[in-house]
């Protein structure tokens, strides 16, 4: 699970399940549930990449959930589309992580 915000003032992220930002790093390939929490009505969301594409309005408040699957080799970039200029970050999907238990 990863989770992103929006506001209230001019501040956006995006955190792993350990609360890492995820700015300017790699993270592994797979599927990942994006909860995303819009806390103001002058900005919004948006997750958007080589595979993917979607925002929250500027309009509404609130928290919804996405589902993606980033795939290795691919950039990512997460924006408030009217403040992109100072409210931005991005991070690209290397490898898979290993699964336990198997050789």
């Amino acid at each position: 699970m990863l989770t992103g915000w929006v506001g209230p003032d001019f501040v956006i992220g995006l955190r792993d399940a350990r609360g890492k930002s995820l700015n300017g790093r790699r993270i592994p390939a797979g599927t990942y549930r994006i909860r995303v929490h819009d806390l103001s009505p002058i900005h919004n969301f948006e997750l958007k990449g080589d595979s993917f594409d979607e925002e929250t309005d500027e309009e509404w408040t609130g928290a919804v959930t996405w589902k993606v699957t980033f795939r290795r080799g691919e950039e990512y970039e997460f924006e408030c589309d009217p403040h992109h200029h100072l409210m931005w970050g991005s991070f690209t999907v290397g490898r898979r992580l290993a699964s336990r238990g198997r050789r």
